[in-house]
This record gives C-alpha cells, sequence and structure tokens, in this order.
C-alpha cells in the first residue's frame, strides 16, 4: 500500500494498546477513527490507541489530519 492515504478504523471497545501502530506511509494524508454510538470514543482502550496514533502523526512526515468520530484534528 505504498499510496495509501485515508486509513480508517471502526472501534466497538476494546483493551487499551499502547504499541505503535506503525502509520508510516509517506502518502497518508488522513487517519478516521469511528466509535459505534453505544461506545465513546473516551473508552480507555480507544482512548490510549487514538493518543497512540495521535503522537505518530505529530512525527509523520506529512501534516495528517485526524478525524474522532465526525471531529477533525
Amino acid at each position: 500500500m505504498p499510496k495509501l492515504k485515508h486509513l480508517e478504523f471502526k472501534f466497538y471497545a476494546g483493551l487499551a494498546f499502547d504499541e505503535p501502530m506503525g502509520i508510516t506511509h509517506c502518502s497518508l494524508q488522513k487517519v478516521v477513527f469511528r466509535s459505534s454510538r453505544w461506545y465513546k470514543s473516551d473508552v480507555p482502550g480507544i482512548n490510549t490507541t487514538i493518543a497512540v496514533v495521535r503522537k505518530e502523526a505529530e512525527e509523520h512526515c506529512n501534516m495528517i489530519t485526524l478525524c474522532i468520530n465526525g471531529n477533525e484534528e
């Protein structure tokens, strides 16, 4: 996937995952997180995963747009 520009995750629930997600594709421009309407993005597992990707996005060679349940950062 060398030309990957858009990556989307759909969460229902999950354990905290604080390992690197590996968003290293230089063509990546946008990462989208969506959670089921029955789960909020502040659930510990989801929140931890988003924090890891947020940190990787800050260090990425492109300016990556994060979109969390419709709210762009």
